[in-house]
């Protein structure tokens, strides 16, 4: 029979393991829903404008930094021949032209665009932050001696990782989920709207009829 710590322990080990593969998986659902809601109702009101600017820019800002991350990772690396200098202008423009492609979108074609966007990245946000963040939680000690480093110097690292895979998940999250929502916007009214409104119409046009008959 195994002693009563060791059960202890292999119970924590099962719930953090299970924490850690299980509850992202669900939350990367379900937050980027309730993100896309609260944009859809913020962008509805009378400050759509002040509200639609701000998270412009806060979704510009990952954007740029995103791209900055990786040219960074690339240089730190030596991968390719430019400066960090070069890197955050790289980051710095493109960061500029998602907002001014967003705020075209948000104001000429398609308020939407900003929530799917939005949506997108909180969900690649979310994984990356719930995951890396419980290995932090749970496995400091185990993961530190894995990578050889102090433990200290986990935090360091494991930022590193949100800010350079994580925002490029976020980046890749935004334009798919942006360019399905899209699509499936398109599809829903189609499909589910108009056949309600077929059905209503048809109970009318019956009830008319039954009523012309009285």
């Amino acid at each position: 029979m195994l002693p009563h710590d060791t059960i202890g322990q292999a119970i924590g080990l099962v719930f953090k393991s299970t924490f850690i593969a299980i509850v992202p998986r669900i939350l990367i659902g379900v937050i980027p829903y309730f993100v896309y809601v609260g944009i859809k109702k913020a962008i509805s009101s009378e400050k759509k404008l002040v509200y639609g600017s701000i998270i412009n820019v806060i979704i510009s800002f990952i954007m740029g930094f995103g791209v900055f991350a990786f040219f960074n990772k690339m240089v730190s690396e030596g991968k390719i021949g430019f400066s960090v200098t070069v890197a955050q202008v790289i980051g710095a423009v493109i960061g500029i032209i998602v907002f001014a492609a967003i705020e075209y979108l948000f104001m000429n074609k398609d308020a939407k665009a900003l929530g799917f966007i939005t949506a997108g990245i909180s969900g690649a946000m979310t994984n990356t932050l719930l995951v890396m963040g419980s290995i932090y939680a749970f496995y400091r000690i185990p993961y530190s001696e894995v990578l050889q480093i102090d433990p200290s110097a986990l935090m360091g690292v494991i930022g590193g990782i949100i800010s350079f895979n994580g925002v490029i998940e976020a980046i890749v999250g935004a334009v798919i989920v942006y360019l399905v929502g899209i699509v499936l916007d398109k599809i829903k009214p189609a499909g589910v709207y108009a056949g309600k409104e077929m059905k209503i119409n048809a109970v009318t046009s019956e009830s008319s009829k039954k009523q012309m008959a009285q």
